[in-house]
């Protein structure tokens, strides 16, 4: 619990003292966010979608409140849309790999009041986008694993196609768990004009949203954030990005042989003094929080679901709530 307080005011810090990315973003809200009704959360699916179509194809998206997840009726992006209150932060949850359609609708639903409870009476809208991680070739795990983990990488494309459909005055804080992880720094790495498999984002004007981000366990190599390496734009184009160090993570402790050359996980090795060096003056964006003493030697969401401290240290990224010193 100390670690995750002293990484907290080191995260409150660096929130207090953000000065923006490489591109030109809207300006902090001068006060709080007051809703004028109940947010409504939701499920937005492509998991009919295993591969990724051409950059030029709007994801079809199945859009689904999340109080109807067991078979309610289907709503549309449309209405998603229009349901988000003015200026209210969106949360965009990405979940990993081996997730079946039962457990997204059971872990969406703790996760909702997970989020909630860590600042009652805030307004947040999360999202929680779900994506064909329970199809790999049941052959051989690591190569489903890596195989998985370049298809998490591939539905970035869905995830920055999502948020260009959001209104720029809301600030979005991607979390995301285990190969979401890589999904979330993907997108920001799409958004602040990279590329991923030949593919970027749409011509036209990128949204111009705040954006944070949380990483929880995250499975892709501590050095892909460096600069020339696969997601060398998520950090620029991010305001802060927080990376939940668990250093007894056994699955991400296998991480290295998912292929030939693989470096350490970055949920498990957090951020070493090479990569800061490499970062130069953007590593001050990412910060490792310490929850190896919360999470034990476990990898799944809901052993990070459980944890109240957790969820009142990632607060300031989610709510987007003008820090305080403690």
């Amino acid at each position: 619990m100390r670690q995750l307080l002293v990484g907290w005011t080191a995260s409150l810090s660096l929130l207090c003292g953000l000065t923006g990315s490489g591109q030109e973003l809207p300006p902090a809200p001068s006060a709080a966010v007051t809703p004028t009704a109940h947010c409504t959360d939701w499920i937005v699916s492509v998991r009919h979608c295993p591969k990724r179509r051409s950059q030029s194809h709007l994801a079809d998206f199945d859009v689904i409140r999340l109080d109807r997840c067991d078979g309610g009726q289907s709503s549309s992006l449309a209405e998603l849309v229009a349901s988000l209150q003015p200026g209210v932060p969106v949360c965009l949850v990405l979940h990993g790999s081996f997730v079946n359609w039962p457990t997204v609708c059971d872990e969406s639903r703790q996760a909702q009041r997970w989020f909630r409870q860590a600042c009652p009476g805030q307004p947040v809208h999360l999202i929680f986008f779900t994506w064909p991680s329970d199809h790999g070739t049941v052959v051989l795990f690591p190569m489903d694993v890596a195989i998985l983990g370049r298809r998490a990488s591939r539905h970035a494309q869905d995830v920055a196609q999502l948020i260009g459909q959001i209104s720029d005055d809301h600030p979005i804080c991607l979390v995301g768990h285990s190969h979401g992880a890589r999904m979330a720094v993907a997108t920001l790495h799409l958004l602040g004009g990279g590329s991923i498999d030949g593919i970027c984002c749409p011509a036209g004007p990128y949204p111009r949203h705040r954006m944070r981000a949380v990483l929880a366990a995250a499975a892709f190599d501590h050095e892909w954030l460096n600069p020339g390496e696969c997601y060398d734009r998520a950090v620029c184009r991010a305001e802060g990005i927080l990376n939940l160090q668990n250093r007894h993570d056994w699955a991400l402790a296998l991480y290295p042989l998912n292929r030939p050359g693989a470096a350490r996980a970055l949920g498990r090795s957090g951020l070493t003094g090479r990569d800061e060096q490499k970062l130069g003056p953007w590593s001050h964006k990412l910060i490792d929080l310490d929850v190896t003493d919360n999470v034990g030697h476990k990898h799944i969401w809901p052993a990070y679901l459980s944890q109240t401290e957790i969820a009142q240290a990632i607060a300031p990224y989610v709510f987007f709530a003008d820090p305080s010193p403690l």
